[in-house]
């Protein structure tokens, strides 16, 4: 009898696995199903801003001293209006990264760049606390949100902003791409495996679906500001190292 139970416990556990591989297996086709539906489709904006809009750079940050300085001067470098660029450095950082971030901060504005630094003791909510004490003093219609290891594009708001013009859109999220991607074997075969996700699994399925909308760009975020308390409409974009 109790030989008869443990056959059927063990069956019934290898059938439970097996159908989950099944079912792990049919969704990566079905990926690649849309992937080769939809590569074709590049997205365009459904019309551009006459006048663009201003928008709000948040970098949240912490203890992040090796490459604070460089994520602070890449966004300076943005090809975007800078009476229109807000950049809020978000740095909950409790090392020498406090120093390094205000310093290129202070930088910053001396070069005329609107510049808020926000410094929390209290790390409540973590990242997303930051954000959201970052998003009740943001001056931005959109906000742009970019990790400490992200080096974005100059062209990176210019290429994604328009989309918002399009109600519809609720979100956009571009791939990441990776600075050190040739370093070795192992850099290349985690490359490999982030392109699959953010390059098939997030860019033409999400098109697809028409949840979100994804540019060729390398990966980050922005978010609608008149719809704080809601999702908002959010752009992804950037570029990371591994």
């Amino acid at each position: 009898m109790q030989e008869s139970i443990g056959h059927i416990i063990w069956s019934t556990c290898y059938l439970s696995v097996l159908i989950g591989l099944s079912a792990y297996g049919i969704h990566r086709y079905f990926i690649i199903y849309l992937y080769l539906k939809n590569r074709k489709r590049p997205p365009v904006p459904a019309r551009y801003f006459e006048k663009l809009p201003k928008v709000t750079v948040q970098l949240p940050i912490f203890n992040e001293v090796y490459v604070a300085e460089r994520l602070l001067r890449s966004v300076s470098e943005l090809d975007y209006p800078q009476e229109l660029l807000q950049i809020q450095v978000l740095d909950d950082s409790t090392d020498e990264t406090r120093e390094i971030t205000a310093a290129c901060a202070e930088e910053l504005r001396q070069r005329g760049f609107n510049v808020q630094r926000i410094h929390r003791t209290d790390r409540t909510g973590f990242k997303a606390g930051a954000l959201g004490v970052g998003l009740a003093a943001a001056e931005g219609e959109f906000l742009c949100i970019l990790d400490a290891d992200f080096v974005p594009e100059k062209d990176l708001l210019k290429r994604t902003v328009h989309f918002f013009t399009d109600p519809k859109v609720g979100m956009i999220q571009t791939r990441w791409g990776h600075l050190n991607r040739g370093y070795s074997l192992l850099t290349r075969m985690q490359a490999i495996f982030w392109m699959d996700i953010f390059c098939l699994s997030k860019s033409r399925v999400a098109a697809a679906a028409g949840f979100s909308i994804s540019t060729g760009q390398p990966g980050c975020g922005a978010v609608h500001a008149s719809s704080r308390a809601a999702a908002g409409n959010m752009i992804r974009c950037a570029r990371t190292s591994i």
